[in-house]
């Protein structure tokens, strides 16, 4: 699931080692890859699938929003709270 630069000049995508990776493009014919760049290990986040999209990049190309997995998760773990209401004034009430 390759994300655009707003640019139009770089494509952002998660490697098969779990890297974010930027890639500098000449989008104009003819179309040509100039540089590659791992930016960082994004193994703490949930990956990509063909299915869903799991970070975008910023208006600005400079942060990328990501899901990232809850303290524990399992990979492919859901975590589901039932009366997250009722939970959240138990634990607030608790300070």
């Amino acid at each position: 699931m390759p994300r655009w630069s707003h640019r139009g000049d770089e494509v952002f995508y998660m490697d098969l080692r779990s890297n974010l990776v930027a890639v500098r493009v000449t989008p104009t014919p003819p179309f040509s890859v100039e540089s590659r760049r791992v930016l960082f290990d994004a193994s703490d986040f949930l990956q990509p699938s063909i299915s869903r999209r799991n970070f975008d990049v910023s208006a600005d190309d400079q942060r990328f929003l990501m899901v990232q997995r809850a303290d524990g998760a399992r990979h492919g773990q859901v975590v589901v709270v039932e009366n997250w209401p009722d939970e959240m004034r138990r634990k607030t009430s608790q300070r």
